[in-house]
């Protein structure tokens, strides 16, 4: 669940100051899925050791799913933070995902996990199934890779640190806040 509360931390801040509509449970299985087949093709082991299922609306974390459900498709809120035991390496992925991927809704992610090709179009058949891990490794080893998130991820890493609002979310620095809030949706 570290995953999951540090992205909720991150959208937590962010909501906060009125730049982006929230996490929902919906777009926090996306952004899961994506952080994990872009560590496992980076570092060649798994961010997180649960399993990923092709469910009907993309990949899900079953755990993390059912954490969450009591949201329904409303808004993750006074979720605990992070305790701070992920490691360097994680936390700058997971930025690195959220810079690329965390400016879309739950629906352009759902279409976008849903694409011809993806490891869960080659395993959803109707029913419920895991996605291996070596799948979801080779699939994000061979298509698009991360971009233009770099120096994001080296800078958030560094001040975030430093940087715990009274809550315990991690604050993110005021100058990249745009990078966050243009969706292609809105």
């Amino acid at each position: 669940f570290d995953v999951a509360r540090y992205i909720i931390s991150i959208f937590s801040d962010k909501a906060e100051y009125g730049l982006d509509d929230g996490m929902t449970n919906l777009r926090l299985q996306k952004l899961l899925y994506l952080a994990q087949g872009y560590y496992l093709a980076e570092y060649g082991r798994p961010l997180f050791n649960d399993d990923i299922e092709a469910w009907q609306y993309g990949p899900v974390v079953r755990d993390v799913y059912v954490k969450y459900s009591p949201f329904k498709s409303g808004i993750l809120q006074d979720v605990p933070p992070e305790d701070g035991s992920l490691a360097d390496d994680e936390e700058e992925m997971i930025i690195r995902v959220l810079g690329e991927f965390g400016k879309y809704s739950a629906g352009y992610l759902v279409n976008l996990t849903h694409a011809p090709g993806t490891p869960w179009d080659m395993v959803y058949d109707g029913e419920k199934r895991k996605i291996g891990k070596d799948r979801i490794k080779e699939y994000f080893s061979t298509g698009k890779k991360l971009t233009g998130t770099e120096e994001l991820a080296e800078r958030f890493a560094t001040e975030s640190a430093q940087k715990r609002g009274t809550t315990g979310h991690i604050v993110l620095p005021s100058d990249d806040y745009e990078e966050w809030e243009d969706s292609p949706d809105a």
